[in-house]
């Protein structure tokens, strides 16, 4: 009836606006990592949110840089946003952002995912070159598992078999035909973004 709509409403209301402020305390936090030497999650999601429109799509794959953009970024427009952790997709994201470019080939889509989860599908990213699909993906790379990682260290105070080769994931991405543009110094992240998306093909 007309009572539990109310209490229904106001439930959400209260639930949306407890989101959306956590969500903002999160946006002002200082990155963790500030230094010169490698670049915070947080930062990388600041750069990207210089571009984004109404009609960006969104796709979070499974992982632990993931959960940066995850809380970060949220959905902004109906088929626009997708995330991998509820269904545990490891490596997904590529060729769900793939599909989302195909729904949508007038808005601009990204991708974001762990160096883990893109050598799960790394080679999607030839499919993006042949039907020249311009998604941009977004790659975490701190050459571990870092989920199990960090949970291992936590509970046991150091990780077996977690660290992962130290690849150059840019070069994979120029050999099958992409643009690959590589970072380590947060000094550099705003101009990488900023050409990442003047790119006109996938990068």
């Amino acid at each position: 009836g007309p009572v539990s709509a109310k209490v229904g409403t106001s439930w959400r209301d209260n639930f949306k606006n407890a989101h959306l402020k956590s969500q903002q305390e999160f946006k002002d936090s200082p990155a963790q990592n500030a230094s010169s030497d490698g670049v915070h999650p947080l930062l990388i999601c600041q750069s990207i949110a210089r571009h984004l429109t109404e009609d960006t799509g969104l796709v979070v794959d499974v992982g632990d840089f993931v959960h940066w953009p995850r809380v970060f970024f949220g959905a902004r427009k109906r088929g626009h946003f997708i995330d991998g952790s509820i269904m545990g997709t490891l490596g997904a994201a590529l060729p769900q952002a793939i599909g989302m470019q195909l729904a949508f080939p007038s808005d601009p889509v990204l991708a974001f995912m762990g160096d883990g989860g893109f050598t799960q599908g790394s080679w999607e990213l030839s499919t993006a070159v042949e039907q020249q699909l311009p998604i941009k993906l977004v790659i975490g790379n701190d050459a571990a598992w870092g989920v199990e990682l960090r949970l291992q260290e936590a509970e046991f105070g150091s990780s077996v078999g977690c660290l992962l080769p130290e690849y150059r994931l840019d070069h994979f991405a120029t050999m099958v035909g992409a643009k690959g543009i590589f970072v380590e110094n947060q000094n550099e992240l705003d101009a990488a973004v900023d050409e990442m998306m003047r790119t006109d093909g996938p990068c």
